[in-house]
């Protein structure tokens, strides 16, 4: 019975994995399908990068370091100013429908919400 149980709760949550995060903080700039940016941190350990994932189900088509600096983050508050990341998504680029996402920070689903990744087609006219 204890086995059927397990099945079910892991079942239940395989999809739903959030966990609030305690000590993440983070901002997207831009979710394009070209290109991501933004900061994250982790404010217990604020010298240490973060690493971060972006997935669209099981399937992880970004990966990167918030290791950069940045000028308007001294200005900001933050433990830290060098927590920022740029990169390009292993994303298609001529499909225009978006592709949804969740965002992991060390291994851990801190989004609650879905991120949704856009196609910058800015000439639909042909002009």
């Amino acid at each position: 019975m204890l086995n059927l149980f397990r099945k079910v709760k892991h079942k239940m949550t395989k999809h739903n994995d959030y966990v609030p995060p305690h000590s993440f903080q983070y901002h997207l700039d831009v979710t394009e399908k070209h290109l991501v940016s933004g900061w994250a941190l982790d404010t217990a350990n604020p010298e240490r990068p973060v690493h971060l994932a972006f997935k669209n189900g099981d399937k992880t088509f970004c990966e990167v370091f918030a290791d950069k600096p940045r000028e308007d983050l001294k200005t900001a508050s933050l433990p830290s100013d060098t927590c920022s990341f740029e990169v390009t998504p292993d994303l298609p680029q001529k499909d225009l429908s978006s592709i949804v996402a969740d965002l992991y920070i060390n291994g851990l689903k801190v989004n609650q919400s879905p991120l949704y990744f856009h196609s910058t087609t800015t000439n639909f006219w042909g002009i």
